[in-house]
């Protein structure tokens, strides 16, 4: 995992009000989606920190996309739900994208994690929009950069 998501884990650790993934979460999740999809590595940051229905908040000025961000932190169930049964969910799955985070700003706009070349966590929002008109795919320059992962684990962006 990326040193500096582990760091900034480690600082707030005491201050999360999630919970963190047991056996059973992981094995729904192993279940239905494997390591490809959804890495070990994350499994093991959510079944170390308590990220899961942890929210965040993040000020427009403060992130490449300039769009803030209210997230909260997915449910094993949730990420599997989004990403085999909705939209932008089944055509972000095929592009490399796993949804992490639902919208509580009342956009319904889901957060995904990519998990890149240079072993790096991109944070995006997809909205509903990026979705093309047959549902197939997604449609890359609709697809918000938020910022690396490691950018809500801060404690001024914990709610």
């Amino acid at each position: 995992m990326n040193m500096d998501i582990l760091q900034r884990l480690n600082a707030i650790e005491e201050e999360l009000s999630g919970w963190a993934l047991e056996k059973a979460d992981r094995d729904i999740i192993r279940k239905v989606l494997d390591e490809t999809i959804y890495p070990d590595e994350l499994l093991e940051i959510q079944s170390k920190y308590d990220l899961v229905e942890q929210e965040f908040s993040i000020p427009g000025d403060e992130n490449p996309s300039e769009i803030g961000v209210e997230l909260e932190w997915m449910s094993p169930q949730e990420v599997i739900s989004e990403a085999l049964e909705a939209f932008p969910g089944k055509p972000a799955l095929k592009k490399g994208y796993l949804p992490l985070g639902t919208c509580l700003a009342g956009s319904g706009d889901p957060y995904f994690v990519q998990h890149t070349a240079d072993q790096n966590w991109r944070l995006v929002r997809i909205p509903h929009t990026a979705v093309s008109a047959d549902y197939e795919e997604i449609i890359e320059d609709r697809v918000e950069f938020i910022g690396e992962l490691s950018i809500l684990f801060s404690s001024e962006y914990l709610v």
